[in-house]
């Protein structure tokens, strides 16, 4: 009688940082680690911990991003245009490096 969400199901999250098929594969993936490693009751409660705050991540990231990406003012739209063009490639990258990390068992 228990449902398990995983995916878009438990975290739906916009589209700008493409994440919403890859954060639904990582789901199934630490849940089935988390299925063979420990009792189901305790599973859930590992995959719980690991996905929960990551996810949450995500999904504040990428509405951030959704804010900034959808303006429609022309001199906002130019100043952002501006500063991401000064923006150094690495600076920028970084801020997706914690899609990269992975979690233990």
């Amino acid at each position: 009688g228990r449902t398990i969400l995983l995916g878009d199901a438990a975290h739906a999250t916009t589209p700008n940082m493409g994440q919403g098929a890859g954060q639904a594969m990582e789901d199934a993936i630490v849940l089935v680690n988390c299925l063979e490693a420990y009792d189901f009751d305790k599973a859930l409660e590992r995959y719980d911990k690991l996905r929960v705050k990551h996810t949450a991540k995500v999904i504040k990231r990428s509405r951030k991003i959704g804010k900034v990406a959808q303006k429609r003012n022309k001199l906002i739209v130019n100043i952002r245009n501006s500063i991401m063009k000064m923006m150094p490639n690495a600076y920028a990258s970084s801020q997706a490096t914690f899609l990269y990390k992975s979690k233990e068992k």
